[in-house]
């Protein structure tokens, strides 16, 4: 986990330097990288609070990065001066403010803000110079912003009625005139609309009539749609490069494992690829304002992300930074397997398994059903520094897409909708009976963990199948559905969260016979919980209650709070200190050489504050997605 985790990424103005965050130092903080001489430098050094770097100014030194002040996942937009200072663009206690784009002649830029109200983002465009804003658009329902014409006279925005149903919408910015530009019925989900150069097309990815998603074109003066791109599994997103010479798609493979990119040239038709990476994910990328270079971020099982960029006047393809801990030998992580297995009734349930070095027939091993969060997640390819220290500690780990799970079709994403506590639990019962037939895994040790959503499913498998499994690890997961749907954060649409598990006014009944809390009588196998104090997602109060149900019941568990995370771990002293914790708890029981006997790690001082169990005064927490 001393793996550096790098993210985001923006070319300077004469396109020599890219601008990334990264959690090198901890924390995430920016830094730049010089692309001729590979050398990189932290340009912010925040020590208690997350930063993500947004952008370089066009015409001087100043920067734009998104701070979350109080470490409950908001995104500050805050101007760095040369000299250190902060100007914070986006006040508020619960703000989510996003930068979009500069003007065209680089002058201003346009963002997002719900500073107004909550649950609406209104849309700006900000001078550069004075910070002075034009109000855009004043929104009266949840619309997102997704383009822009580049005669700055449209916009394109977003309105989801579920995470399966939505629409595009053109707004003129002259008349203040918004109209629907894909009205259909049922459900369809059109999103992540671009325009083309001259504003007279838009391109965007549907699943209309389809149960993958492609790239359509519709001819915003004829109203006729056409597709222009299919891929082996669903296609995420198409974006042009700025001078609109390249077009640019990332999909999925058909195993939905594994991401993959595709340029077109406009001028020649052709589309290309680049090589070297038929066994890494291009997880993003992004052209030059000049149209000479792109930089790209890949990663796989073995590699962790990096970024690089290619050069397409003489197509060299150069690495510009190495996230890997220099202490870690690549040979001995290991290359997750695409497998999959037929649940109770007969769905195939794609899997990720990794299967440690020197598990063997004569030498089983303890193996984990890992559960992802969402709903609406799931595992795909990419380093994992978690996964990887416990398979280096000799566990197997299947990583379970159990149905509606995203990227595998529009029916299997739609499979587990208001059916959590059954179903989709079911698949992850089916993923241990999978693990007992494999020769190498020990049936009698095999434990569950996840975290967020799939923290919930932890505590659903013991609570409403407490034999399956010897032990289960629950991270910054929900136990009580009936209150957290009174406490979603204001920004989330809840009409997604109703969709997919229930309408608290409609299924009340329902949600409290899936919540686990419920039935914390029924727990009886070993438990380890781990929590973000401040987790605006999983609220702290909701961990606090279940374990002292589960307590006052008689079970076993064990609790830690870290005090400086929100919803995941983003601190890596956090993450060490609380995968420690787990890897402990885990061989505890799940190891019949380890002594049954132990004790949960304590922080060190200085490292994560207090960790204690939830009937102790001073807590501490974490939290993961």
């Amino acid at each position: 986990m001393s793996t550096a985790k790098i993210s985001g990424m923006a070319f300077s103005t004469d396109e020599e330097k890219i601008l990334f965050t990264s959690d090198d130092s901890g924390i995430l903080n920016a830094y730049e990288v010089v692309i001729g001489a590979q050398s990189q430098r932290q340009l912010t050094h925040s020590l208690t609070e997350n930063v993500q770097s947004v952008s370089y100014f066009p015409n001087d030194e100043r920067l734009l990065i998104s701070e979350d002040r109080g470490d409950l996942e908001n995104s500050v937009l805050c101007v760095v001066e040369p000299n250190g200072k902060k100007i914070v663009l986006t006040p508020g206690e619960e703000v989510q403010a996003f930068f979009h784009r500069w003007s065209f002649d680089q002058r201003s830029f346009y963002v997002s803000t719900n500073e107004r109200d909550p649950r609406l983002f209104d849309f700006y465009k900000i001078d550069a110079q004075t910070f002075e804003r034009r109000l855009i658009y004043r929104a009266t329902d949840r619309y997102y912003f997704c383009g822009l014409s580049r005669d700055e006279r449209y916009v394109l925005f977003l309105k989801s009625g579920s995470k399966t149903d939505a629409d595009i919408f053109l707004y003129d910015i002259g008349n203040a005139g918004m109209k629907c530009l894909t009205a259909h019925e049922g459900d369809v989900l059109n999103c992540a609309p671009i325009f083309d150069r001259d504003a007279r097309a838009i391109y965007y990815i549907t699943n209309k009539d389809s149960d993958l998603r492609y790239v359509q074109r519709l001819d915003l003066t004829s109203g006729e749609t056409r597709c222009v791109e299919r891929a082996k599994g669903d296609v995420a997103w198409t974006v042009f490069s700025p001078d609109y010479r390249r077009r640019i798609t990332f999909s999925d493979d058909s195993s939905s494992t594994l991401k993959v990119m595709n340029i077109h040239d406009m001028e020649t038709n052709s589309v290309s690829t680049l090589a070297g990476f038929s066994q890494r994910s291009i997880t993003s990328a992004l052209i030059s304002r000049s149209g000479r270079r792109m930089a790209f971020y890949a990663d796989g099982d073995r590699f962790p992300a990096n970024l690089y960029v290619y050069d397409f006047e003489t197509e060299l393809i150069t690495q510009l930074t190495e996230s890997m801990n220099a202490e870690i030998d690549r040979e001995e992580l290991v290359e997750s397997e695409v497998v999959g297995f037929h649940s109770f009734d007969g769905l195939e349930i794609p899997c990720l398994l990794w299967r440690p070095h020197g598990a063997s027939n004569t030498n089983k091993a303890p193996a984990l059903v890992w559960v992802h969060g969402g709903p609406g997640g799931r595992m795909v390819k990419g380093y994992k520094g978690r996964i990887q220290y416990l398979i280096n500690h000799g566990y197997v780990v299947l990583g379970v897409n159990y149905r509606g799970s995203s990227g595998f079709g529009k029916e299997f994403f739609d499979a587990d909708r208001r059916k959590h506590g059954r179903e989709p639990l079911w698949d992850c019962l089916a993923a241990k009976e999978y693990l007992v037939r494999l020769g190498y895994v020990d049936a009698s040790r095999i434990g569950i963990i996840g975290s967020s959503f799939g923290g919930y499913m932890v505590l659903a498998a013991l609570a409403f199948h407490s034999n399956e499994f010897a032990a289960g690890v629950n991270i910054c997961g929900i136990s009580n559905l009936v209150s957290l749907a009174h406490t979603l954060p204001k920004y989330w649409d809840t009409k997604r969260f109703y969709e997919k598990l229930g309408d608290p006014q409609e299924d009340g009944d329902l949600l409290r016979a899936i919540s686990p809390f419920f039935h914390a009588q029924k727990i009886k196998k070993p438990l380890l919980m781990l929590q973000g104090a401040t987790d605006p997602r999983c609220p702290r109060e909701q961990s606090d209650e279940m374990v002292a149900a589960i307590r006052e019941n008689g079970g076993t568990v064990e609790y830690l709070v870290y005090e400086d995370e929100a919803h995941g771990f983003r601190k890596r002293k956090n993450a060490i200190h609380a995968y420690e914790a787990i890897l402990n708890f885990l061989d505890s029981h799940l190891k019949p050489e380890t002594p049954a006997e132990y004790s949960i790690l304590k922080p060190q001082s200085g490292a994560a504050g207090a960790a204690v169990s939830s009937s102790a005064t001073n807590q501490t927490r974490l939290s993961l997605d």
